[in-house]
């Protein structure tokens, strides 16, 4: 049977993986799932036999490595969620009847899962504090200086997380590939996709309870390379052409397939690459 739903996780903390999965089996308990997960290191054996975990082995940026993943998901929904957190109890399956029920979502809605980052021990993923919810402008495009452009409506939302039919995922030709981090990627697509007659909601319960990890060096040091020098200037680029979204609200689902299979910023020669045996 197709599994309901696909989770895809780039990941580059495999440590975090099988807690990971407890907490998606503990938030998707009427459905199938499938969990797809690109990364250039190894994964725990027990996930690889588990039956619904797909590794791929990739040194390629998130964006292309989410791309990938995203090709091989059979799940009627499609979903992007992060490797540093958990989700709560039963949420998926909330969604999931949201999307199946009484309520009146098109095919075209996306809800976000809504999330609380700095909640969670990085290195654990132990509760560290008490989770408090973003207010609700947290998650409106006109709440941020960054995204007031000509090509923006203010009263767009915001979806990080989102939550969608997979078929209109693919329709909008995924995400946009000339981005490297998923940041500004994940809002370019739900903009498309608003202008294209969407509707966002936000889930009005915490779905997922994450760390925070805002370092410029480290693991985190390639992120913050791209979001600042690549992905910033291509986005304001773009935003700046008040028809910008109208123009591309289709991308081809296949540009993935052009771009490099090695991410520099992170590996930037083979002798970096994690080592992987044969």
């Amino acid at each position: 049977m197709k599994p309901k739903v696909s989770i895809i996780l780039p990941s580059i903390r495999p440590q975090n993986l099988i807690k990971f999965y407890s907490s998606v089996l503990s938030a998707c308990q009427k459905h199938l799932f499938e969990i797809i997960i690109p990364s250039p290191y190894l994964i725990p054996d027990d996930l690889l036999k588990s039956g619904n975990v797909t590794f791929i082995h990739t040194y390629a940026s998130p964006t292309i490595s989410f791309m990938q993943g995203s090709s091989l998901a059979k799940g009627e929904f499609i979903y992007n969620v992060t490797d540093d957190g958990l989700l709560q109890n039963d949420v998926l399956d909330i969604v999931i009847k949201s999307f199946d029920s009484e309520y009146t979502l098109t095919d075209k809605d996306i809800i976000n899962l809504v999330y609380i980052e700095d909640v969670l021990d990085v290195n654990t993923l132990e509760l560290k504090k008490e989770p408090k919810r973003f207010p609700e402008h947290y998650w409106i495009a006109g709440a941020y200086s960054e995204y007031n452009k000509p090509a923006i409506n203010p009263q767009w939302n915001l979806a990080p997380h989102f939550f969608m039919r997979r078929e209109y995922f693919e329709y909008l030709g995924g995400l946009d590939c000339g981005f490297e981090y998923l940041n500004y990627n994940l809002h370019d697509l739900v903009f498309r996709a608003q202008e294209n007659g969407s509707t966002v909601y936000q889930t009005p319960f915490t779905c997922f309870l994450c760390s925070h990890l805002p370092n410029t060096s480290g693991d985190h040091g390639p992120i913050d390379e791209a979001h600042n020098n690549v992905d910033v200037p291509r986005f304001n680029t773009i935003y700046s052409k008040e028809d910008a979204v109208s123009s591309r609200i289709r991308l081809d689902i296949n540009d993935w397939k052009n771009r490099p299979s090695i991410w520099d910023k992170r590996f930037s020669n083979k002798s970096n690459l994690p080592l992987y045996p044969k």
